[in-house]
């Protein structure tokens, strides 16, 4: 008969383990893909289902707040712990009725964590923390920006606006080697 839950004079509660280092540390040393954290709904409605809720209740909120973050940690070839990777929600603005909010994904690579990727707003950046378009990549000191790839005989990029039709789509495309442009349904380049 083992200790399962441990309470400790700091209030930290750990689940297989007596040393808890946070207010809730979960421990298992399972070599099967089991959840260590489960929540669950048996609700059948279809507009609800667990939620897992980060709240920043601050007295004094302000922009540029941290408002919660999911970290990923692994040990090196040391063994020390490392972080690998990150989500991360911070607030902008958090003047009511003009909110603004960004998350931001991030990654190590070659021994240091970047922004790979970020969601300020509307707008996606890839490979910049400040996008100022609804999809803003730069490639750095690469030339090539971005690929497209297809697993048939035709790659194409679809231009459209409030006043395109669906036959008439502005496309770039890759044919084998071959570059074209079509405009209202017809080859153009």
């Amino acid at each position: 008969n083992s200790q399962r839950v441990t309470i400790d004079t700091s209030g930290n509660v750990g689940i297989g383990t007596t040393n808890p280092s946070a207010k809730l540390h979960i421990k298992t040393s399972s070599t099967s893909n089991t959840n260590q954290l489960l929540l669950e709904s048996t609700d059948a409605g279809a507009s609800s289902g667990p939620d897992l809720a980060l709240y920043r209740n601050s007295a004094s909120p302000a922009d540029g707040d941290v408002l919660g973050a999911l970290w990923f940690y692994g040990n090196n070839s040391t063994p020390v712990q490392e972080l690998y990777s990150g989500i991360l929600s911070i607030a902008n603005d958090v003047t009511d009725g003009t909110e603004d909010s960004e998350i931001r994904f991030l990654n190590m690579v070659n021994g240091t964590l970047q922004t790979p990727m970020t969601i300020d707003g509307l707008n996606v950046g890839i490979g910049t923390a400040s996008p100022d378009r609804k999809l803003h990549v730069n490639s750095g000191s690469t030339n090539i920006v971005a690929t497209f790839e297809s697993t048939d005989a035709t790659a194409a990029i679809s231009l459209q606006d409030n006043s395109t039709t669906n036959d008439s789509k502005v496309q770039i495309r890759a044919i084998g080697d071959d570059f074209n442009i079509v405009a209202g349904g017809s080859q153009r380049v």
